[in-house]
């Protein structure tokens, strides 16, 4: 028998281009561009033990583009697909990249 956890599918690709593009970066290296990640603050826990982080991610337009969970399947433990919604430096919302339905099967 195995163990059940929850197994989160993360952002689509689509969602992850837009942050590299868009997102504030912490420490990036002036000679290769690398980074430790993302301007980011925790905005909830999901999950069978709320392992799964969601994040609010500051651009650097001044808006934000917070984490959300899209859909969910029950395996040997939920199957959790993450969208982003970008909204604007007003706080109205923008667009929403998430998962096709093609890819959630």
């Amino acid at each position: 028998m195995g163990i059940r956890c929850s197994q989160p599918m993360g952002l689509p690709d689509k969602a992850r281009a837009f942050l590299e593009s868009h997102a504030l970066k912490v420490n990036t290296c002036p000679v290769c561009c690398r980074h430790d990640g993302y301007n980011k603050v925790e905005i909830g826990n999901y999950g069978m033990f709320d392992e799964l982080v969601l994040n609010r991610y500051f651009l650097a337009n001044g808006g934000t583009a917070d984490e959300f969970i899209q859909h969910e399947v029950l395996d040997s433990g939920p199957m959790t697909w993450l969208r982003l919604k970008v909204f604007c430096e007003d706080g109205t919302a923008g667009c929403v990249l998430s998962w096709s339905h093609e890819e959630l099967r």
